[in-house]
């Protein structure tokens, strides 16, 4: 089967965070998935067509962010349309 949507995958480190950014190509977040989209089930059904899906895997990705001081921010990308989530990290100092 033909892939149907491309990945973009990026890190930048600037102002003492770390932050990934991971941008699709597919129709993007609608105005719910934006507000909703991390929390805990939340599913928004018109990304999907028949797939299984439990709405954790963002709210896994906030849990994880928050527990060690940064966050999560979700969009649609300016570049491709699609969805674009930017999860970041404090950055700290090891002594």
């Amino acid at each position: 089967q033909a892939y149907r949507y491309r990945l973009y995958i990026d890190a930048k480190e600037q102002d003492g965070r770390l932050t990934f950014i991971v941008e699709d190509s597919g129709s993007g977040f609608t105005k719910e998935a934006l507000l909703h989209g991390t929390e805990q089930f939340f599913m928004d059904d018109t990304s999907r067509n028949g797939e299984a899906h439990y709405g954790m895997g963002l709210f896994f990705a906030k849990t994880v962010a928050e527990k060690y001081g940064g966050g999560i921010k979700l969009s649609n990308s300016e570049n491709t349309g699609g969805a674009r989530v930017e999860i970041f990290f404090l950055r700290t100092s090891r002594g």
